[in-house]
Formats: structure tokens, C-alpha cells, sequence
């Protein structure tokens, strides 16, 4: 069996060095294994149909078809909101026709699951009933709370309405679900008083000792300071003595060119680009893609996260949609939800936490893969570097893939592990596997 040799798109769109990174983000996610040649003959190749050169092709992707791609990602709302999706079906379906003999593809998800689901929570306020709170609260009546109460809940934090911490926890693992918290580094900002991550470190320990994922929430002076953001990035580490990979900025963001800093900050991926208040794509894609960076004039190695679903769209008046949940399902997306933890409080009356609680009980029924955005990310970069050996008909893991699942058009194929991996057959030509670092999968 001959793996399937793909030319690399920067040797055939010279002029066009944007679309690389997303065409190259595209091939990721329709699963296809290939590795980069630096020479002529290939199998796929990107050109223009003005193009007269002669290539030994037998598959042509035109790079006009790719026109729109440069205003989706310049404008503030994506044209195409499943761009990135649709192209990576018309490669897996062009390429599993076209190579019938030789096509090999690697599963978008873990044990061949429909869809993905990253539940993520943003602590912005654990205090309804803070000190400077306090006495405004009262006075406006802006809640159902005696004053004895509300006395109990400024000495007593953790008992306070908004803070729900241990309750979402305890909801999540009930029902077997981890998710992301994304904690902020500061006291205070330009929008008032937060809290300390410091004086909050046992519960921060202990959520990341329960594998719920401990993660940045960027402050806005952040933005505009690199430095600042490496130290944020320190204080909670310390405090959740954990390595932080994840971030998303307060109040989100609108372009990519911030993440420049949060790559040389260490930062593995970015759930930050969004639309504050809308269920509404600001880029061609549901799942994930590589930012890239127009000053720099390449891909940055941060994998960003658009936020997909967001309780905030909610508070704005927007209904949930199960139509817009399923048009993402539909191209095996990431449902990537933003959920307050303080929207879990009785003072909400499960307005916002049952439509969650809804979306992930449905997620469990219908066997979606459901993660922290750093499994996600694991994942996809582990599929990466699963790579073919120049000449020979083997696959080499670079780093641990878990439950993988590889499909072959050839159904006579049936691949070995060398290494301390798994293997199991699980369909006519579709293979579950799990690999450590420098596994190798035979294909005989």
C-alpha cells in the first residue's frame, strides 16, 4: 500500500502564502495522513486553473474556489461559517474516490465520535455580596435575600449566590463530564473588583487534581502588555501547581493578532475570537484553525477555539437554537461552550443552566466526545504528527495518540503495531488505535 503523497500548498499558491495555513488546517481535519514533498510528481495539488503547468496529478483542488477564504478571515463575520468543514469533506470525499487503493484517513475525533463538546466556564465574579456590593444591593433590592442572609454571604464567600464553583463541579462529575475554567489573574480591573486565585489555591488544586482543566483568563491590560500576560500566566500556575496551556481574554477578541504574545507566552491554544453576544461565527469554522498572522506573514503554532455556543447570547435576549447546534454537529464541529459559572445560581432560576445541562445530557446519548479544550488540542496535535516513513509503508506515532480510529479504502489492509500500542478491529476496514511516542503502525 502506497501512502498518499500531498505537495505542499506553499510551493503551488507562492502569491497567495495565507491560504496555507488553512489549507493545510483543512487536510488536518479531513483526517487524510500525509506528509509534505518538496519535488514533482504528487497525488494533490493546490494551483490556479490559469495555471498551464504540467503536473502528474490525478486530483486538483483550484485555489479561485478558495477566493472567499481571504474575506472571511478579513472581515468581522465569516461569509461561509463552515468553511473550513466543507473543504475538508470535499478532500476526504474526493481523495477516498480518487485513491480508492490507497486512501488512509485518521478519525477528527477520539473513537470515531459524531461531534466534539468542550464545556468552558469563565470566573469572572465568585461574589454577588462582595464589600463594595454590599450596601448597593441592599439598597436597590435587587434580590430576594433577607438581610441576615446577605450578611451570611459576605463573611462566608463560598457560600455567596454567584460563586457555584463546587456545584458545577459536582454536577459535571455526576453525569461523568470534565470542562475548562478559565480563572482570572487580577484583583481588580477597569470594570471593578475580581478576586484572588491566590487565596482560592485549594480549590484550584483540587480541580485540577479531579482532571477538570485549570486555564488563564486573560486580563483586558493583557492585551496591550505581553509581559503582564506571562506573569498572569505564572500566578496561576502557582496556584493550581499545574502547567497552564490555555487561555481565552477577557471581554474576547475580535482579531488574532494578540496571540502573537500568548504563542511566545507558552500558550498551547486560544478560545478567544468570538462575538461577545451572539451565537454568530467571526470565522469560517466550528472546530478549531491555525491563526494566521498578517505582520509576521506566517501560522502561528497556537490553535485557536472559537467560542461556538455562549450563555451571554442568552442574557442579550437571543433563544437557543437546536437547528444551530445541529448544523454544527452535522459537520462534526466542536460545540465550544461558554457558561458562566455564576449563570449555575438560584438567582437565575435554571434559565441558563438548563439549556447546558440539556446540551450535554443530549452530547452523553448521542456518544460525542466530550472534553477540556487541552484534551482537544492533545489530540489534534498528536494526529499531526502521526506521519508515513519516506518509503516505506509505515506510520510513526511523534507523540501519544489515545483512540484513534484509521479507515482504509483498501479493506485488504490490515495494519500491525510495533511498539507497546493497541490495536482493534472494529469494522471491515476501520481500526482503533492507541500509540505511544515512536509506536509504529505496519500497513500490510
Amino acid at each position: 500500500m502506497q501512502i498518499i503523497k500531498v505537495l505542499d500548498p506553499k510551493i503551488s499558491l507562492r502569491n497567495k502564502s495565507e491560504y496555507c495555513s488553512w489549507i493545510k488546517t483543512a487536510l488536518e481535519m479531513s483526517g487524510l495522513v500525509h506528509f509534505v514533498v518538496d519535488r514533482l510528481p504528487c497525488d494533490i495539488v493546490f494551483r490556479d486553473r490559469k495555471d498551464s503547468g504540467r503536473f502528474n496529478v490525478r486530483l486538483e483542488i483550484h485555489t479561485d474556489d478558495l477566493a472567499q477564504l481571504s474575506e472571511a478571515f478579513a472581515e468581522k463575520r465569516a461569509a461561509n461559517e463552515f468553511f473550513l468543514e466543507d473543504f475538508a469533506w470535499t478532500v476526504y470525499s474526493k481523495t477516498a474516490e480518487k485513491f480508492s487503493d490507497r486512501a488512509c484517513f485518521v478519525s477528527r475525533w477520539p473513537n470515531g465520535a459524531p461531534y466534539a463538546v468542550s464545556p468552558t466556564h469563565d470566573v469572572d465574579r465568585t461574589r454577588f455580596f462582595s464589600p463594595t456590593n454590599f450596601t448597593r444591593n441592599l439598597l436597590k433590592k435587587n434580590h430576594s435575600y433577607s438581610f441576615r442572609e446577605s450578611l451570611k454571604f459576605l463573611f462566608n464567600p463560598k457560600e455567596d449566590p454567584y460563586y457555584c464553583i463546587e456545584k458545577l463541579r459536582d454536577f459535571e462529575g455526576k453525569i461523568g463530564v470534565k470542562s475548562t475554567f478559565f480563572f482570572l489573574a487580577v484583583k481588580r480591573d477597569a470594570h471593578g473588583r475580581r478576586y484572588d486565585a491566590e487565596k482560592m489555591k485549594t480549590v484550584l488544586k483540587d480541580l485540577a487534581v479531579g482532571g477538570w482543566e485549570i486555564a488563564l483568563h486573560a486580563s483586558i491590560q493583557s492585551k496591550k502588555n505581553p509581559g503582564r500576560l506571562k506573569k498572569e500566566k505564572s500566578k496561576i500556575e502557582r496556584a493550581s501547581e499545574k502547567n497552564v496551556t490555555g487561555l481565552r481574554y477577557h471581554y474576547l477578541l475580535e482579531s488574532e493578532e494578540a496571540l502573537y504574545d500568548a504563542e511566545l507566552a507558552g500558550f498551547a491554544y486560544d478560545s478567544s475570537v468570538a462575538h461577545p453576544r451572539k451565537w454568530e461565527f467571526v470565522r469560517p469554522s466550528c472546530s478549531y484553525y491555525a491563526p494566521w498572522h498578517k505582520e509576521i506573514s506566517r501560522r502561528l503554532k497556537i490553535t485557536e477555539f472559537p467560542i461556538t455556543l455562549t450563555d451571554m447570547a442568552l442574557i442579550a435576549g437571543q433563544e437557543y437554537s437546536p437547528d444551530y447546534a445541529d448544523s454544527i454537529k452535522k459537520r462534526k464541529g466542536i460545540l465550544n461552550l461558554l457558561w458562566h459559572q455564576r449563570m449555575f445560581s438560584e438567582m437565575f432560576d435554571g434559565r441558563f443552566s438548563e439549556i447546558y445541562e440539556s446540551i450535554l445530557t443530549e452530547a452523553k446519548k448521542e456518544s460525542a466526545w466530550i472534553a477540556p479544550l487541552s484534551e482537544i488540542e492533545e489530540y489534534i496535535d498528536a494526529k499531526k504528527r502521526l506521519r508515513p516513513v519516506n518509503g516505506k509503508n509505515i506510520l510513526r506515532a511523534g507523540s501519544d495518540l489515545k483512540n484513534a480510529v484509521l479507515s482504509f479504502m483498501d479493506k485488504r489492509c490490515f495494519p500491525e503495531i510495533r511498539g507497546n500500542g493497541k490495536i482493534e478491529k472494529i469494522g471491515p476496514s476501520e481500526f482503533k488505535v492507541s500509540l505511544f511516542c515512536g509506536d509504529e503502525v505496519v500497513l500490510n
